[in-house]
């Protein structure tokens, strides 16, 4: 059942009110460090199981009472997430994770104006998809150095090996490598400054320099785009690299 903002707000306050009376509290480390601000994470669903109101959501406070929804833009729901949850681990234990796992080897793509969503590919075709879905997986890209160009960018599908985004008739969609230089080129990207967010990703076509990556009715294409463009047109081709 979703969980409204009233709903919410007692909730925290409840909490809140149990964990200042050492009636309740949050797991706390071995060497207790002062707190500064708190992180609540909840999940809430919607008729359609899609869209900015269904899945995990995060809110901040800095006094435990007051609390306030985060933007989704804000962070990224962690991968094959299904439930909210948050685990507070030290510096030391996320370096030495770090130093033993290593780093992601895979990338996600989260859309700038429609940041529930996420780049993946579905039956072949390159789309944008609330997340959460099944499979996961889908959304995983390795980032590699462009096919046609070390200085650009190639996305291989981490669930489909071989398999990359390439544009054909100007749409993105999956398919093998065949090693051609036709191939290679359509499947070469150049990262550049976020055409709505320069903090954000665009991502410019190789073969046709004028062209970014984009969004349209949920799926992706190459289109004509510049500073210049609308900044509806900008937003759909603005993305962050996340994990």
């Amino acid at each position: 059942m979703a969980l409204s903002r009233r709903d919410f707000t007692r909730a925290a306050l409840a909490s809140a009110a149990l964990a200042a009376t050492g009636a309740a509290g949050l797991p706390r480390p071995a060497s207790a460090a002062t707190h500064t601000a708190y992180v609540f994470a909840y999940f809430t669903e919607s008729p359609s199981f899609q869209g900015a109101d269904y899945g995990l959501h995060l809110a901040v406070s800095r006094d435990g009472l007051k609390w306030t929804p985060l933007n989704q833009r804000d962070y990224a729901p962690p991968l094959n997430s299904k439930h909210g949850s948050i685990a507070q681990i030290t510096d030391a234990e996320y370096n030495a994770l770090v130093t033993r796992r290593g780093t992601p080897g895979w990338v996600r793509l989260k859309s700038s104006n429609l940041p529930d969503r996420y780049v993946r590919h579905l039956n072949g075709v390159a789309r944008i998809d609330a997340y959460p879905f099944d499979p996961y997986r889908d959304q995983m890209w390795r980032m590699v150095p462009g096919l046609a160009d070390a200085s650009g960018v190639s996305f291989e599908s981490v669930n489909v090996p071989g398999g990359y985004l390439r544009h054909y008739n100007y749409e993105l969609r999956l398919a093998a490598g065949d090693d051609s230089s036709t191939f290679r080129a359509d499947a070469t990207f150049h990262r550049v400054a976020g055409l709505a967010d320069p903090a954000w990703t665009s991502f410019r076509s190789y073969n046709y320099p004028a062209r970014h990556i984009r969004h349209s009715d949920h799926v992706l294409r190459i289109d004509e785009l510049s500073a210049s463009s609308p900044a509806a047109d900008r937003q759909d081709a603005t993305f962050r690299v996340t994990s």
